[in-house]
């Protein structure tokens, strides 16, 4: 941190240490580590009335046709 401290403020400084990470692949989502906060049936139940909505509109767009 000393080395990055001085480029920051423009005073020369000697780096003491110096750490070289590659980093090969990471994965942002994985599900490993997400806890689900709904179940498939809840999401179907929440859903529904969107899809119900949905059919009624493409009726209408089909009945215009």
């Amino acid at each position: 941190m000393l080395f990055l401290s001085g480029l920051r403020t423009g005073v020369r400084t000697l780096a003491e240490r110096l750490f070289l990470i590659e980093v090969v692949s990471f994965d942002w989502n994985c599900p490993k580590y997400i806890t689900p906060r709904y179940t498939a049936a809840e999401i179907q139940e929440l859903v529904a009335p969107l899809r119900q909505r949905i059919a009624e509109l493409e009726a209408k767009l089909k009945d215009k046709a």
